[in-house]
């Protein structure tokens, strides 16, 4: 066996696995002492097809079957449902991320809410790759995020060489298969994996091999480890072994399918406990706690079963009857019934638990019944605003008049009519100015509707501007709408308040506006400061206010020229001087007198054809007749304006006439574009203009090779191309160097038997020394050339190995005829070639009862259900002293007339008396092994009672 980092098998274990897989598995384990089951817990029925259950880390269990995930708390209350069709195992990561192989044989995850998270792998009917599945089965996920995936794969007998794997998924999102390559019942090979798990402890995977009847153990590189089990009902022994789990040590727990019950081994295979369960389990799972989860499926409508005590908050109360399953809470306080411990209660003094959904209690809430999140109390009362029939009176009515005191305008005094005469918001009840909104605020004994200042004292009631408003709250005396306190001319009304020197005295009543020392009245600018009264185009307006100095009707602010008459304003280079007065109109630098451009900037006077016009403002620069904005050359004097490439360039000026970014100087085809100036036969003319490019005599539009020499011009596939150039010979879409058949056409490449001779061209494809004209399977290698059914067809290659009409892949019996396919124990093996018909584990020609399967209800191995009538003749061979077989003999006649006279439970009590009497004679009278084959025939007698 391989080892692989942590995983590996115990050396002094070694011997006893081997015992599982090639010997008396069940002599060994029988004389084992193994645990005491955990007791059956809870029984759940009525999930169509259950086939996985798993837990997550805050205590909730999930079930899935073909229509439905389910969720339940711990006491097995419904808590969500989600709907869809899915398959087999569930696995939940730490992480709490659900992972289900769907019904259409792809992975899902899903958070614990049902919520879908993502979905990897493809489902087809020919899975070819890894990834691909026919019928995804179990999940396994490692700490590193890597996955693990079965195919169990119903129709694995088509295409076997890629089927029944089981598949890697790895962090980075690539697929690979695990073990070895192929169906079979080799050293990592499987026939339907199911159930797999990987183990912390031992840092490696178990997965269920189902149709092999065994559990492997992989490496997480994908390598063998080892294997243990063989098929049988003996302990240790597996019919159809499905759903895996593991727990906190490591422990294997394998759900027993056909064998009707659980097994338990430790992480090297030793088997430590065995119990029955429902018919056919297919799912297990192990909680951190112990608690073991059984999924049954014996048909539609199966159970889920709970064994152990279930506490997974460990507070002393098992889950089904803890008020806080999943939080300790071992006194079990419910301050307020509802059934919900205070510990784990939203609300533990709200029976309602937040009844109107704010998020606050009701033992909280402003406003336990309505919903009001911002808890909003403007007054104060402890009633939020949501509910508070006064919202802002934290007294809500205290005079009792039906109004609340922020709308009662006599909020101490009853007043439900409201009367407020002068409506000031003071009911008349309690307004001591009934006609006065403002009460007399000033003391100064006038109520306001007849005192001319309300609120400031003034009891001699002065108005000097007589506006009813009176001095001593008057803040304009002059009525101007400005207030005295700013008024620059308080006693004058001057609503503009201008000022225009800012002597603090309004213009209104300041006789010199502009404070420059002459009276508005004989200043010609009043307005603004001008001693010396300068007024230069004698306008009779001064210049410090004449908006045109000039006259010339260009205001001063616009005018170029301020101090000259130039209405046009013409301004050549925008330097905000106008012509007129401006020495350098072009702003060049160049004064106009000496400028050959004046008028446009060209500050370096080039002249290129010396006639006096500078270039700048020349439009033939080199008088050839031709305008430079049409000229291509317009430096250059070129009357034809020739431009052989035409890039707008003359050929008079430009320095690569093709265009090909190779200068004319050194280009080997100047008048033909050659940018990579290609000669294929160094004759110095580039093949852009050479006529024979490989100087093989041939001109290049006739040459089918016209860059390689090639005088024959041989072509083999007459495809236009030379063989000398050629890389496909034959046309067949593979190039000659990688060509197995490179003068025969095979697209395909197939070359069977892996020779480098593609079978288009090889005698013998398969290589098995038989050439294919005479070989019965031409493309499969078989040199014996064995033919079962003498058909013709090799067993090699034939799909119907017996001729019975079933394709081998569907065929119970590959080499024996049985066109019926009778299968009675439904095995992986017809009845025509079952040496165990029944699978029961006693071959035919020892068993007693060949179509009868006694599976786990057979203590006396001899292939027959154990039935009472059987039991005298048992007892009476096991060679006891006739005083101890005499007692046990009576129980059991006694539990016969019982059973005549249809009183079971008198014979079920009569059955447990016998059992009794062997564990008291257990060791001593009675063989330990002797006892447990007793013990066993009675609990199935019992166990057959209606």
């Amino acid at each position: 066996m391989q080892n692989s980092g942590n995983c590996h098998l115990n050396v002094w274990k070694i011997p006893l696995l081997i015992l599982f897989t090639i010997s008396s598995l069940s002599m060994s384990a029988s004389a084992q002492v193994l645990e005491t089951p955990p007791p059956l817990f809870d029984s759940w029925s009525g999930f169509p097809v259950p086939g996985g259950v798993t837990t997550d880390s805050e205590g909730y269990f999930y079930v899935g079957d073909y229509h439905n995930i389910s969720k339940f708390d711990g006491a097995g209350n419904l808590v969500t449902r989600w709907s869809g069709m899915f398959s087999n195992n569930l696995t939940m990561t730490p992480a709490d991320n659900l992972w289900v192989p769907a019904y259409s044989y792809v992975l899902r995850v899903f958070d614990t809410e049902g919520g879908f998270q993502a979905h990897y792998g493809r489902s087809t009917y020919y899975p070819r790759n890894p990834g691909e599945f026919a019928e995804a089965a179990g999940v396994a996920v490692d700490p590193s995020g890597n996955v693990y995936a079965t195919d169990y794969d119903n129709w694995y007998g088509y295409n076997t060489n890629t089927r029944s794997h089981v598949h890697k998924l790895d962090n980075s999102g690539r697929w690979s298969w695990m073990g070895r390559h192929g169906i079979g019942a080799g050293d990592g090979q499987f026939v339907h994996p199911w159930g797999i798990v990987y183990s912390p402890v031992k840092n490696c995977l178990y997965s269920a091999d189902y149709g092999n009847n065994r559990i492997q153990m992989l490496a997480l590189d994908g390598s063998y480890i080892g294997q243990w089990g063989r098929v049988g009902s003996g302990y240790g022994e597996f019919s159809s072994p499905a759903g895996l789990a593991i727990d906190t040590a490591g422990n294997i727990y394998v759900a027993d399918r056909r064998n009707n019950r659980i097994q338990k081994f430790d992480p090297d295979g030793m088997l430590l406990a065995v119990w029955s369960t429902a018919s056919q389990p297919v799912g297990v799972h192990v909680r951190a706690d112990g608690t073991v989860y059984v999924a049954a499926a014996p048909a539609y409508w199966g159970f889920v079963e709970i064994y152990g005590a279930p506490d997974f908050d460990g507070d002393g109360w098992l889950d089904n009857e803890d008020n806080c399953f999943n939080v300790a809470n071992p006194h079990q306080v419910d301050s307020d019934f509802d059934g919900f411990g205070d510990s784990c209660d939203a609300c533990p003094y709200d029976e309602f638990d937040d009844e109107d959904g704010d998020g606050f209690c009701g033992d909280t809430d402003n406003c336990p019944i309505d919903a009001n999140p911002d808890q909003l109390d403007f007054d104060g009362d402890s009633v939020g605003d949501a509910c508070d029939t006064c919202q802002f009176d934290p007294g809500n009515d205290s005079d009792e008049d039906g109004l609340c005191a922020d709308v009662d305008n006599c909020p101490a005094e009853a007043n439900p009519s409201q009367e407020d005469t002068d409506g000031d918001g003071i009911g008349d009840d309690c307004d001591i100015c009934v006609f006065d909104e403002i009460n007399d605020g000033d003391g100064d004994e006038y109520c306001g509707d007849v005192d001319n200042c309300p609120l400031i004292s003034n009891p001699q009631q002065l108005d000097t501007d007589a506006d009813g408003i009176g001095n001593a709250c008057d803040v304009d005396d002059d009525n101007d709408v400005v207030e005295d306190a700013s008024d620059n001319c308080p006693l004058t009304p001057n609503q503009d308040q201008l000022d225009t020197d800012g002597d603090g005295v309004g213009d209104a009543c300041d006789a010199d506006d502009d404070g420059d020392g002459v009276d508005d009245v004989s200043d010609n600018c009043p307005l603004t400061p001008n001693p010396g009264q300068l007024d230069t185009d004698g306008d009779g307006i001064g210049d410090a206010c004449d908006d045109d100095d000039d006259n010339d009707g260009v205001e001063d602010l616009s005018d170029n020229c301020p101090l000259t008459p130039n209405p046009e304003q013409t301004d050549t280079d925008g330097d905000a001087m106008g012509n007129v007065c401006d020495s350098d109109d072009d702003g060049d630098g160049i004064e106009d007198s000496s400028d050959n451009c004046p008028l446009t900037p060209n500050a370096d006077q080039l002249d290129t054809d010396a006639d006096g016009i500078g270039n700048a403002c020349d439009d033939d620069d080199d008088n050839d007749g031709v305008e430079d904005l049409s000229d291509n050359c317009p430096l250059t004097s070129n009357t034809e304006q020739a431009d052989t490439d035409a890039d707008g360039i003359g050929n008079a000026c430009d320095p690569d006439d093709d265009n090909d970014g190779v200068e004319d100087a050194i280009d080997n085809c100047p008048l033909t574009p050659n940018q990579d100036q290609l000669d294929t036969d160094g004759d110095r003319i580039g093949d852009a203009c050479d006529n024979d490019d490989d100087n093989d005599g041939v001109e290049d539009l006739s040459d089918n090779c016209p860059l390689t020499s090639n005088t024959e011009q041989a072509d083999t596939d007459a495809d236009g191309i030379g063989n000398a150039c050629d890389p496909d010979d034959d046309n067949d879409g593979v190039e000659d160097a990688i060509d197995n058949c490179p003068l025969t056409p095979n697209q395909d490449q197939f070359d069977t038997d892996g020779d480098g001779m593609g079978d288009a061209c090889d005698s013998d494809d398969d290589g098995d020394g038989i050439e294919d004209s005479f070989d019965n399977c031409p493309l499969t290698a078989n040199a014996d050339q064995l033919d079962t059914d003498a058909d013709g067809i090799g067993n090699a290659c034939d799909l119907d190995d017996d001729n019975d009409g079933v394709l081998d892949g569907a065929d119970n019996c590959w080499f024996v005829p049985n066109t019926d396919q009778s299968n009675f124990d439904g095995d992986l093996f017809g009845d025509a070639c079952d040496t165990d018909i029944d699978n029961d584990g006693v071959l035919n020609l020892d068993d007693d009862c060949d179509f009868e399967d006694s599976t786990g209800r057979d203590a006396d191995n001899d292939g027959c259900v154990d039935v009472i009538e059987d039991f005298t003749e048992l007892i009476q061979g096991l060679g006891l002293n006739r005083g101890h077989e005499n007692a046990l003999l009576a129980s059991i006649n006694a539990a016969m007339k019982s059973i005549a006279r249809d009183k079971y439970q008198t014979a079920t009590n009569q059955l447990n008396a016998f059992i009794n009497k062997v564990e008291a004679q257990r060791g001593k009278a009675i063989s330990e092994q002797d006892a447990d084959m007793l013990i066993a025939f009675a609990q199935n007698v019992i166990a057959s009672f209606p």
